[in-house]
C-alpha cells in the first residue's frame, strides 16, 4: 500500500529553514503540515512537533560527531574472551582494603561466579 506524497514546502518557507540551518525540521515538515491540515491541529502543536523534530536530530549528530571524535575503536566487541574462559573474578586479591568498610578484602559485589 502507497501513501501519498506529501505536498512539498513552499519556496519561500523552504529558503528560511535553510538560512537558519534548520535541516531535520526542514525534512519533517512536510509530513507535518500536511497531517496538520488534515487533523485541524493548533498551530502551537505543530510549532511544538517541529522544533522537537530539530532537537532529535541536533542531538542525534552531536552524540555521532562525538563518538568519532572520541575515537573509539569501533566494531570491537568482548565477544572473543567467551571463548577463552576469561571472566571477572568474584575476589581478587590486590584489591586494597579500605578503612571504615564492612565487606571483606578483595570481594567485588555484584559480578556473578562462574
Amino acid at each position: 500500500m502507497t501513501f501519498p506524497q506529501a505536498p512539498a514546502l513552499p519556496e519561500e518557507l523552504d529558503k528560511l529553514m535553510r538560512r537558519m540551518r534548520l535541516p531535520y525540521m526542514r525534512k519533517a515538515a512536510p509530513d507535518v503540515l500536511a497531517t496538520a491540515r488534515a487533523q485541524r491541529w493548533d498551530p502551537a502543536e505543530v510549532l511544538r512537533l517541529l522544533i522537537a523534530e530539530e532537537v532529535t536530530g541536533r542531538d542525534a549528530a552531536t552524540r555521532r560527531l562525538r563518538r568519532h571524535s572520541a575515537n573509539f575503536p569501533t566494531g570491537k566487541t568482548l565477544g572473543f574472551l567467551a571463548g577463552r574462559g576469561l571472566h571477572h573474578p568474584r575476589t581478587h586479591p590486590e584489591l586494597p582494603d579500605h578503612p571504615g568498610m564492612d565487606r571483606p578484602r578483595g570481594r567485588i559485589e555484584g559480578l556473578t561466579p562462574r
